[in-house]
């Protein structure tokens, strides 16, 4: 029978192209000195180099995500359709797989701003269970009531700041007001807007106020997407404008075809984000 012992060994791991340095365990055989292969030992080890490059880049760690999940006693499946995401991405990130960057930030905006996930919910409740739901109603109550709108308006607002002044946002800051003022402008002006139609008209206003100005007006990155371009996470945003009562999506049968407008649910006008409901 082989005689081993565990010694404390440096090992270089690269990750994401990046070289990452960390101290770990290995098993190694008394009579050769050779190391031999440990599997749990083996998986301890990429875990720790995992958490180096999670502390290195301040990314969100599994516990905390799982914590996260757990605050709103949501099942894996449920967490992970608040931020459209697949229920085998959540599983992986808690059991130590590597986040990537962008959803690694959504996740730490929840975590440092709770009242974003009202938002979320908002937008993207369909997808979740009836468990689902009757479970983050009632972890967050009336919250939806309660929560004052600058909360949500900062905490989206930070969300964003990683393309501030960048080419990306046509070098201006993203603004929720600002959004939210152009999108409901269109809603009142425009009739039958779907979201399709809305996302176009305002990408082409930052795009022509930008070729006359050099900056955008809202300050939103846009992605481009098969038919055509669209605000980044434009479905938090809208779910945003509906959470502070300004937006509601109404649907449409003509008995041969089922469309979705979007409709505002009271009269504004062009300055309507100094309306108390954003204050």
């Amino acid at each position: 029978m082989m005689s081993t012992e565990i010694r404390a060994i440096q090992e270089v791991y690269t990750i994401r192209g990046e070289q990452v340095t960390v101290v770990t365990k290995a098993r190694f055989d008394h009579a050769t000195g050779k190391q031999v292969f440990d599997q749990e030992l083996d998986n301890e080890a990429i875990h720790t180099a995992f958490d180096a490059y999670r502390s290195k880049h301040m990314m969100i760690t599994p516990s905390r995500i799982k914590a996260l999940r757990q605050r709103w006693d949501l099942s894996q499946h449920d967490f992970a359709a608040l931020f459209g995401w697949s229920a085998m991405t959540i599983a992986t990130y808690e059991t130590g797989a590597l986040a990537s960057e962008t959803n690694s930030e959504r996740l730490l905006a929840l975590e440092a701003t709770p009242e974003l996930a009202q938002s979320l919910y908002e937008s993207s409740k369909d997808m979740l269970t009836e468990r689902g739901k009757q479970a983050f109603r009632g972890q967050t109550g009336d919250a939806a009531e309660r929560t004052p709108q600058k909360w949500i308006e900062k905490g989206i607002n930070q969300q964003f700041e990683v393309t501030n002044y960048s080419e990306y946002s046509g070098f201006s800051a993203f603004d929720l007001k600002k959004f939210a003022n152009m999108a409901l402008y269109f809603v009142e002006q425009v009739p039958q807007v779907t979201k399709t139609k809305l996302n176009k008209l305002l990408f082409y206003t930052d795009f022509k106020f930008f070729a006359q100005n050099t900056v955008s007006i809202t300050g939103v990155p846009y992605a481009r997407l098969p038919y055509g371009p669209v605000p980044n996470d434009y479905s938090l945003l809208y779910g945003a404008i509906e959470n502070a009562k300004q937006l509601t999506e109404e649907v449409v049968n003509d008995g041969v075809t089922e469309r979705t407008f979007l409709r505002q649910l009271r009269t504004l006008t062009v300055h309507c984000l100094q309306n108390k409901s954003w204050r």
